[in-house]
Parts: structure tokens; sequence; C-alpha cells
């Protein structure tokens, strides 16, 4: 397995070249974007508004709500969405609403919404990487107690396992937990 860091946001090309013992090749590319945390927030937000008109009643209203769970804004102005969060700093806040749009995604009939699925996962792995650099912040920090922090690493761990199992709602959940814990040092 070969990793690299991406660098910033972006469009890369990904290729790959296999040789066979007979010297014969084969050559396979694939464009991927790059997002930011909050570009990819956006980005969901954005899919699942560009869904809202095929959708029944039922699931629109779910859609909706994930939407604002995401992008919140209120009548009043104030913003309390995922997004908002994120930019504001305000953790903690923010895996709940991703939390909370999770699991409106999930309620989501896969027949109906066949994209669903993939986006949740996108959440998911939003959170993951929102509490994997407050973990690394906390450790290079030496503000959060040894067994607090290993004790977060440890729902960090728990998160990956459920991301592996494509469990979403359980993934974000056990992240809040070890945001909980290191936010509470």
């Amino acid at each position: 397995m070969a990793t690299r860091d991406a660098g910033g946001p972006g469009t890369r090309t990904i290729s790959l070249t296999v040789e066979d013992d007979d010297g014969g090749a084969a050559v396979a590319s694939v464009d991927v974007t790059v997002l930011t945390l909050e570009g990819a927030v956006e980005h969901v937000a954005e899919e699942l508004t560009d869904l809202l008109p095929t959708l029944d009643p039922a699931a629109a209203d779910l859609v909706e709500m994930a939407v604002a769970a995401l992008v919140g804004e209120q009548a009043d102005g104030s913003a309390d969405g995922a997004l908002d969060h994120l930019e504001s700093g305000a953790l903690l806040a923010a895996m709940v609403a991703l939390g909370d749009a999770v699991d409106l995604l999930e309620q989501l009939d896969p027949s109906a919404v066949p994209t669903a699925d993939a986006l949740a996962g996108t959440l998911a792995l939003v959170a993951h990487a929102v509490t994997g650099q407050q973990l690394e912040a906390a450790a290079d920090g030496d503000v959060v107690p040894p067994r607090q922090l290993a004790s977060a690493i440890g729902s960090h761990d728990a998160a990956a396992a459920h991301l592996v199992l494509g469990q979403w709602s359980e993934a974000v959940a056990d992240d809040t937990r070890a945001i909980r814990r290191v936010l509470a040092a």
C-alpha cells in the first residue's frame, strides 16, 4: 500500500502502472478531488440540496434537516450548522451537528436515495479527521492528562473500526466521545 500527502485542496491525477513478469504493462489513471474538511461538508450539503426535487416528501424532510444540520441558518440570521462550528473552532458542536446529519441520512431508504450512504460516510470521515487533528494537537500540547488522552485515542480507534465496517453513526459517536475527553481537560 502506498500513501502520499495530497497537499492542499485541488484536483490530482493518480496513476497506477502494473507490469507482469513477461514485460507487459497496464496503466490506469483516475482524477480525484481533494477537499478541505469544510469543503467536504459543503459538498455533501450541495449534493443533498440537488437531490431535493427528486425526493418524496418524507425523504425530502429528512434531507432538509440534514442540510440544516450541516449549514444551518436560523431565521434570526444566526448560524449553527456543522460548517459554522468547524469554521469557528467549536469542535464539539460541529461533531454533534455532523452526527445529527449522519443519523438523518441513515434513515433514508437506500433505494430512494442511493447516494445517502456514501454522503453519510463522507461526513463520518470528516468527523474522524477533525478528531485526529484535535488528538494530534492534544498530544503535542501536553495539556491533556495521559490517561484522558489514552482514553480519547481509544475512542478514536474504535471510530476507525466502525468506519471500516461502514457504521457511520457509531463512528461519529466514538469520535465525539474522543473530542469530549480532550476538551474536558
